[in-house]
């Protein structure tokens, strides 16, 4: 197993105040992605991770929307722009990650890898790009995001959408 290496990454906290505003920045993110990455999902159980997957897979075509992969533990969802590998590795640990075959998805130009509960697997992508997002529960349908992008093009793409973000939020109040 190879140990993590230290890099730079770039964060933005995101306040969502609906589950229109988690979809919202789904879509967002969907729309730079141009297939190969990873984006890692984090949070308690309800606090949006997989209404993230199922607004971005909706943005990149798919006309079947992921459910929670938690029996699974991957599915995946052909759309129109990029196809969605869905992870959901609830019930796993590091050590089971190498009997899944995950290494055959990464870097798929034609899909996302994205990772409900994905720390157990963080360390094959360690030397690689990706994003972050942890979802944090902060009352009623609230929530806060923490996006995080870990190399250039992601911390780039982070600081696009945060932006955008406050731009799009300034007309909506």
């Amino acid at each position: 197993m190879k140990m993590p290496v230290a890099r730079l990454k770039y964060s933005s906290i995101f306040k969502l105040n609906s589950e229109e505003d988690t979809g919202r920045l789904a879509r967002m993110l969907s729309l730079a992605l141009e297939g190969g990455e990873v984006i890692l999902l984090g949070g308690v159980m309800g606090s949006g991770k997989t209404f993230f997957v199922r607004a971005m897979a909706r943005k990149l075509g798919s006309k079947i929307l992921p459910n929670s992969a938690s029996f699974n533990i991957m599915r995946s969802y052909k759309g129109q722009k990029l196809n969605v590998h869905h992870f959901d590795l609830f019930r796993l640990e590091e050590k089971h990650v190498p009997y899944l075959g995950i290494e055959e998805f990464l870097g798929d130009k034609n899909a996302v890898c994205v990772f409900e509960w994905g720390r157990p697997a963080r360390y094959l992508f360690s030397d690689s790009p990706f994003f972050e997002i942890e979802l944090k529960l902060a009352g009623e349908n609230k929530r806060r995001a923490r996006m995080s992008g870990v190399g250039q093009r992601e911390m780039q793409i982070v600081r696009e959408i945060k932006k955008k973000w406050e731009k799009t939020d300034l007309f909506s109040r």
